[in-house]
């Protein structure tokens, strides 16, 4: 989008938003508003989309997990045809991450959705486990569990 919350307003680039956000086929609604004048202008984004079907799911692994393979990766709840709902994420998001944790490791998870041209949604889950105690980086290992403000490196 052009229209930005902060720097120069323009009623040109506002409106080709505007003509933008009107041929993305998934947006049931989209309006924007502006309000004020001169250097206290305010815009309120509207959006309600259509229902998304998803078109792909993916989990990956990294760190400790690198190498997953599908048939390591326990049943979704979450599938190909279904509808997107942000809600379904974060169940499907928690439930990968507590099938994964284990004593003496830290897990990260990360989710990334993507809307195709064709208005379905991608969905990738991004597994990264470490070692609680000693972390590999480039070649170097460092103690993440040092209580100082910066990584300790044992001799």
């Amino acid at each position: 989008m052009k229209t930005k919350w902060l720097g120069c307003f323009s009623e040109v680039d506002l409106r080709e938003d505007e003509a933008r956000l009107q041929k993305i086929s998934f947006l049931k609604e989209s309006k924007i508003t502006v309000s004020g004048s001169g250097n206290s202008r305010s815009f309120g984004f509207h959006f309600r989309s259509n229902q998304i079907p998803i078109a792909k799911v993916t989990v990956h692994g990294y760190g400790l997990l690198a190498g997953l393979s599908e048939t390591d990766i326990p049943a979704l709840a979450i599938h190909v045809g279904d509808t997107y709902s942000t809600s379904r994420l974060n169940e499907q998001a928690a439930s990968l991450k507590k099938g994964y944790e284990q004593a003496n490791r830290q897990l990260k998870l990360f989710t990334d959705v993507g809307i195709t041209a064709k208005g379905e949604a991608t969905l990738d889950f991004s597994l990264v486990a470490y070692p609680d105690d000693i972390v590999s980086v480039s070649g170097k290992a460092y103690d993440v569990t040092s209580k100082w403000s910066g990584l300790y490196v044992p001799d």
